[in-house]
């Protein structure tokens, strides 16, 4: 395990990434953590905080990717701890976003309207089956 950053010197958590296995990162901000699977394509869950876009992007970067190469956002439920940095990374990357149906409608309602949960244009949020579910949306804006 390689770790990136860890506790301040008073004992505050602090930002930093750990490296969990070969192709997992751990992304730590504070009290919440995202993650970042790096294998063929890039998958970010969860965001984090807003104002979180650079230690994300610093992750992949660590791990040899580059932000074009990001292509999954999941989002495990809808609170801003967790999705709070996803219109900043989608502005910065091409992923699309996937959460469950019944929390995208709160995540549009908190991102503001603006163009689709995902790609440019209309993207379904999909299960693992890949069967369309709910739409959510993101404002891109960084």
């Amino acid at each position: 395990m390689v770790v990136f950053g860890g506790r301040s010197p008073k004992g505050r958590l602090s930002m930093g990434i750990e490296r969990v296995t070969h192709d997992v990162y751990r992304i730590g901000m504070g009290y919440v953590s995202a993650y970042l699977i790096v294998q063929h394509e890039v998958s970010v869950i969860d965001t984090g905080l807003p104002k979180h876009r650079e230690i994300i992007l610093k992750t992949a970067s660590q791990a040899g990717r580059k932000p074009d190469e990001v292509k999954h956002i999941l989002l495990t439920h809808h609170h801003a701890d967790h999705t709070g940095s996803l219109a900043e990374l989608m502005g910065a990357t091409s992923a699309k976003g996937y959460i469950h149906p019944l929390d995208a409608a709160i995540v549009r309602r908190e991102a503001g309207a603006g163009t689709e949960l995902g790609n440019p244009g209309r993207a379904d949020c999909r299960p693992a089956d890949g069967a369309p579910h709910a739409e959510a949306r993101a404002d891109r804006g960084a």
